[in-house]
């Protein structure tokens, strides 16, 4: 009966690890894909786990924000470069845009760049600081460091600066740098200075009053792929240094004619050449010297320069021949005006010949009717 119980038991092991399932006959084998797969899953969800706590403790990555650069109004056909910089052409700044003073936003959006802010900073009170000043142009001045206005200069070519100093003072003065390189300047009551130079992409020009109101009336640029080369042209600026004293040095800047006239053919040679004379030049970290100290005191003495002199003296012909053209204009139109004048009484006068042989043609034919 017990051998005949074990025969008849539903399940007895059968070699090679598997189970005989009743009735059958067959083996049924471990289910080892069940484990693989959990397997599988844990080992996911810890890879998951992983990088999680990878990236919630790396740190950002910090990039810092690039200042914004100033806006430039170009002229046409002045292209950025692929690199970000800005491509050397002919075409220069605008000049009216940089001669628009109506705001001093659209003097920062045309490329002027302030050095200070303050209440006094774009054209103050008008009849206290710039009574003389035309209404077209920019002052302003700084309380409490010497005020300046600075400009990144585009292509190649000549720049013309009209300038000035509207406040009075033995000390006051309007200093124009090209590089950090005095150019002219304009002393206490001189509303209208003119300075004319040769520059380079990239050349900076800065305008600097030091116990005065800086004035500026206008700028003009004079451009052309063949004023100025790649390459520095020796000559065309040259700056000599001489002993005057122990105490004063004086600075020469004296620019070529022959090298300018080479490059604008248009300029007079009185234009082009010219020669400041400068004591004390005034050097860029000088500029930051505090009003009423004793650096501050010994700036450059309040002498006429030949140079401006000469450009005085040379917008003066202009200013005159001018004058003198608009003057013939005048009387031609004039002339013009009563040639027309006496040519309209003519017709009048005729008319008025008509309208009285018309009468009286009118009243005979009356009178030979009524006869």
């Amino acid at each position: 009966m017990l051998a005949g119980g074990l025969s008849k038991w539903p399940y007895q092991p059968v070699r090679g690890g598997g189970e005989q399932v009743e009735g059958r006959g067959r083996r049924r084998e471990p289910d080892h894909g069940s484990a693989w797969r959990l397997g599988a899953t844990l080992g996911l969800l810890f890879g998951v786990v992983i990088v999680i706590s990878i990236v919630i403790c790396t740190p950002a990555k910090f990039t810092p924000r690039r200042l914004p650069q100033p806006r430039l109004m170009l002229d046409d056909g002045f292209q950025p470069s692929a690199a970000g910089g800005v491509l050397e052409s002919a075409h220069c700044l605008s000049s009216s845009g940089l001669s628009d003073f109506s705001s001093q936003e659209q003097m920062e959006m045309s490329g002027w760049l302030f050095g200070w802010t303050g209440p006094d900073t774009f054209r103050p009170a008008k009849d206290l600081y710039a009574s003389s000043v035309p209404y077209s142009a920019y002052w302003g001045f700084s309380e409490s460091v010497d005020g300046e206005i600075a400009l990144v200069l585009r292509g190649r070519g000549f720049f013309t600066l009209d300038f000035g100093n509207s406040w009075t003072g033995p000390e006051s003065q309007v200093v124009v740098y090209l590089n950090g390189v005095p150019q002219m300047r304009a002393s206490a009551n001189a509303i209208s200075v003119f300075v004319k130079a040769p520059f380079r992409d990239g050349d900076v020009l800065r305008i600097v009053e030091s116990n005065g109101v800086l004035v500026i009336n206008s700028i003009f640029f004079d451009c052309a792929d063949t004023l100025l080369s790649q390459t520095p042209v020796p000559g065309i600026l040259q700056v000599h240094t001489q002993e005057v004293d122990q105490t004063a040095s004086s600075t020469t800047i004296t620019t070529s004619a022959d090298a300018a006239q080479s490059m604008d053919a248009n300029v007079p040679s009185t234009t082009v050449a010219s020669t400041a004379t400068l004591t004390t030049p005034v050097a860029m970290e000088d500029m930051r010297i505090s009003k009423g100290s004793p650096q501050h005191k010994k700036r450059i003495r309040q002498e006429p320069a030949e140079s401006e002199i000469k450009v005085l003296r040379v917008e003066a012909e202009k200013q005159e021949r001018s004058e003198l053209k608009i003057s013939e204009q005048v009387a031609e139109e004039s002339q013009k005006l009563k040639a027309l004048e006496h040519l309209e009484k003519q017709e009048l006068l005729k008319a008025q010949r008509d309208m009285e042989l018309k009468d009286k043609l009118e009243e005979e034919l009356h009178e030979v009717r009524h006869d």
